[in-house]
């Protein structure tokens, strides 16, 4: 600001400025910069992803348990299951897990997954925490306490298979964002491809 008025000893008694409230323009910086974060961490996992796939010496198992061990990673995530889902059967085809919380062959019943909202949405369901993806009453809370959740459909042959999921215990601090989401769709896609080719083999 500038003084432009003084008293008789010289102390300046008024002043004239402009303030400028930079909140907003503070919070557009602080989300392009998420942004800018949120960028790269999809570019890396799509790298990732890509090594994974164009690999010919990896299985296409390999692969699966590799894109499972990705997402568990890129999403901050305990556990990465592929499911085979016949009916009202779901079991485990592979998966990443610390200890043996959950091991391939394991069945469970369909309706105390969270899959099943996959199978009733016909596709991807989302959620950070039990309350914001409002299933505190799903038994998959009740039996298990899953707090965060990340579910897309597979589709082999063009036929539903079962489910590329991720899940953990804990709620995530931030939401699943449209970035994470759309990389496991995009994983989904190609296990999809993959079991289609290893079948017509």
């Amino acid at each position: 600001g500038e003084v432009v008025e003084r008293d008789d000893n010289g102390d300046p008694i008024r002043a004239v400025g402009i303030h400028i409230d930079i909140t907003e323009r503070k919070r557009r910086e602080q989300e392009l910069k998420e942004s800018k974060e949120q960028i790269t961490e999809q570019n890396n996992a799509l790298e990732s992803f890509t090594e994974i796939v164009t690999d010919a010496e990896r299985t296409v198992d390999q692969q699966i348990t590799d894109l499972l061990d990705l997402g568990v990673s890129y999403l901050d995530l305990d556990i990465g299951i592929l499911s085979e889902i016949d009916g009202s059967e779901y079991t485990v085809r592979n998966v990443v897990a610390a200890g043996d919380a959950v091991e391939p062959g394991d069945t469970f019943d369909l309706t105390d997954t969270y899959c099943s909202l996959v199978y009733d949405a016909d596709g991807p369901v989302v959620f950070h925490s039990a309350d914001a993806g409002s299933v505190k009453d799903h038994p998959a809370y009740q039996n298990r306490g899953m707090e965060a959740y990340v579910g897309v459909p597979v589709f082999v042959d063009d036929r539903r298979y079962g489910t590329l999921n991720f899940s953990r215990p804990e709620s995530r601090e931030t939401p699943i964002t449209d970035a994470e989401e759309s990389v496991v769709r995009i994983m989904a896609q190609w296990v999809g491809t993959g079991l289609t080719r290893q079948q017509r083999k």
